[in-house]
């Protein structure tokens, strides 16, 4: 069975009809996956990558990908996939497929790193540093974000090389960043940079930053993409000049909207919304917002929640408005946090409530920025 012709057509299929998912739709989307779910586990896994890679893409049509994503993910995890069982951890953690169980994101994540799988390891790590779903603790942490990085996780080798650059342990910092780099990973070119734009173990060197930031987005990683778009869109990086050039800008956010990175999505919205420094195009402005918003940037929440209240330039959706400010919440600042309050207070997409409102306006107190003394 080709399962890449298996990809190409559920990709098709979801793409059809709308968004709102009905008790009907999951159905069917249930037995679209089953007629194909006897593929071994590991290319059963791959489709359910690229679905979920369309709904961060999609984000028109995000319910249904995921859902079959998770699906697909499901399926593989049942026949003993590593990669899907870490898969399904991260469902839990980002609350796709309406997934969010930090308990079950742990115990997923725990067997596949206990089945050798070196990503899952380099979350189990994140977890015990942070104390997400399990007790914190540090020394547990590095063990298993060590193990993940010797077992070739580059993104592991970022982590115990910032770790280190900022305990102060030069030495081990640049033993992993060069491993990294050994392995062509964008994040350690990035983290070098970082070393030398700021001078972290190291003299400041502006050119040499600028240079390893492009040797990061050259190896596709999306936030260096982002800073090098910001730079020619404003003709200057930190205290260096360099030439204005918008197709250059546009080329880097491209380059990072592939690498699916929110920033560069929201950016490039922005600038074909608003059509003063590239052509105008407001339809797709408004499809790479709602893109950032769908991969998880406050910005871009706050915003598709105003489109959808205000009803202008799309179909007013209170409902939708109201989805969109709560997933921005407390991520988003002071202004989601007052728009939510609002929302609570008026019934606006949702039933009144009052005492929501008050406990919004309670944290909406608190992050108020200290006033001067008298």
């Amino acid at each position: 069975m080709d399962y890449e012709e298996l990809k190409k057509d559920c990709i098709d299929y979801l793409k059809e009809g709308s968004n709102e998912l009905e008790p009907k739709d999951v159905e069917n989307i249930k037995k679209f996956v089953c007629s194909f779910k006897d593929v071994n586990e590991r290319e059963l896994w791959e489709i359910g990558k690229s679905l979920q890679i369309a709904a961060q893409l999609i984000p028109e049509r995000a319910d249904m990908f995921f859902q079959a994503s998770f699906l697909c993910y499901q399926y593989s995890a049942e026949k003993g996939c590593p990669s899907a069982l870490r898969s399904l951890g991260q469902y839990h953690l980002f609350g796709y497929a309406e997934c969010r169980d930090k308990f079950k994101a742990v115990e997923y994540v725990k067997k596949a790193a206990l089945l050798g799988n070196s990503y899952a390891q380099m979350d189990l790590g994140l977890y015990y540093f942070i104390g997400f779903g399990v007790k914190k603790n540090e020394s547990k942490g590095l063990y298993w974000t060590t193990r993940a990085a010797h077992n070739g996780c580059t993104e592991a080798m970022e982590s115990l090389g910032r770790r280190f650059l900022m305990d102060g342990k030069y030495d081990k910092a640049h033993y992993w960043l060069s491993e990294g780099i050994k392995h062509n990973y964008g994040g350690c070119y990035y983290a070098v940079a970082l070393e030398n734009l700021h001078g972290i173990g190291c003299e400041i060197n502006i050119e040499k930053g600028w240079n390893l930031l492009c040797l990061a987005a050259d190896h596709n990683y999306g936030f260096a993409c982002y800073l090098l778009a910001e730079a020619y869109r404003l003709g200057e990086f930190k205290s260096m000049k360099i030439k204005r050039d918008m197709n250059c800008c546009a080329y880097y956010l491209q380059k990072g909207i592939k690498a699916l990175n929110d920033d560069c999505m929201l950016l490039y919205g922005q600038l074909l919304f608003v059509g003063t420094e590239i052509s105008q195009d407001i339809s797709k402005g408004i499809h790479y917002i709602h893109m950032a918003a769908q991969n998880g940037n406050p910005k871009a929440q706050i915003i598709m929640s105003g489109l959808f209240f205000e009803g202008k330039l799309v179909e007013k959706d209170d409902v939708k408005a109201f989805y969109w400010i709560r997933k921005a919440g407390t991520r988003g600042g002071r202004p989601a946090l007052r728009q939510l309050a609002y929302f609570y207070e008026e019934g606006i997409g949702v039933a009144k409530a009052p005492d929501k409102a008050k406990k919004i306006w309670e944290i909406y107190d608190l992050l108020a920025p200290d006033k001067p003394s008298e």
